[in-house]
């Protein structure tokens, strides 16, 4: 299992986004720059954001245990529901920040380098579903050899 390439891309995806669950992802500093408050996923304003990678993790880290031969259509399935997941965290995010949720006072949000660990998550879960792929088609061609 963890000699396939997949496996390794999935595995590198589900630390990303363990560890974007729990840093912060920027911060909001007011025009003066005295005051700073930082956007964390769990906190009680993005729950939404928490939610999703760490549902995202989940469904990245069952994946990587679908690798028998009848279960590869699903692997792919878990993949895509994933990718799924990921860009809906970037449009939940931009709802948050875009959408009046930020505190009146603070003007200007910074974004934190935490911020980039998912989509280096979706990149590595789009590199293991090419790789499942190439699986599926290993598959078949040894089917037609039989």
């Amino acid at each position: 299992m963890i000699q396939r390439k997949q496996t390794i891309y999935l595995l590198l995806a589900v630390v990303l986004l363990v560890v974007s669950c729990f840093m912060p992802l920027g911060y909001f500093m007011e025009a003066s720059g005295a005051t700073t408050t930082s956007l964390k996923p769990f906190s009680s304003v993005s729950w939404q954001l928490g939610a999703l990678l760490s549902l995202s993790a989940l469904v990245d880290l069952v994946a990587i245990f679908l690798f028998r031969k009848h279960q590869v259509m699903m692997q792919v399935r878990m993949c895509v529901f994933a990718l799924l997941l990921i860009v809906g965290y970037y449009v939940s995010l931009a709802v948050l920040l875009f959408a009046g949720t930020k505190p009146e006072v603070l003007s200007e949000f910074h974004v934190s380098m935490f911020l980039a660990f998912p989509l280096c998550a979706f990149v590595l879960t789009v590199m293991a579903r090419g790789a499942i792929n190439k699986d599926i088609n290993a598959y078949k061609s040894m089917d037609r050899i039989r």
